[in-house]
């Protein structure tokens, strides 16, 4: 499972045009959440995990993270903006903690556009 979740990590950075680690622990989170999802929905283990699922996963977790509007582009590694004040000129960021609880707070079911592909690898449950 720790390879796989590598290999969507940088598939995942690389679409997202990022190449630090900063937020590597909300991607994964994201990532972990797609592969469990498409995992239940097909009956399989993680050792019988298709390679045609990899790229789904990527979608499902971007998909994930655009939900929860993580605003994390090319090098800024800030959360998203909660609150300003203008007098002393303070600006406050929505932690990882928030994050990664908005990300385990979402429908674990799987989306619509994403079942016509995992159908394919479906299996009847024993």
């Amino acid at each position: 499972m720790e390879e796989l979740k590598a290999l969507l990590l940088e598939k995942l950075k690389t679409l997202k045009g990022i190449d630090h680690d900063e937020n590597d622990n909300v991607f994964l989170f994201a990532i972990e959440l797609a592969v469990e999802t498409l995992l239940a929905f097909c009956n399989l283990n993680v050792d019988e995990w298709p390679v045609g699922l990899n790229t789904t996963a990527v979608l499902m977790a971007m998909d994930s993270l655009s939900s929860i509007s993580l605003s994390v582009q090319g090098d800024t590694g800030d959360g998203d903006i909660t609150g300003m004040t203008e007098g002393d000129f303070k600006i406050e960021r929505e932690s990882r903690a928030t994050t990664l609880s908005k990300l385990a707070s979402l429908d674990k079911s799987l989306p619509d556009k994403y079942k016509r592909i995992a159908y394919r690898y479906r299996k009847l449950a024993d």
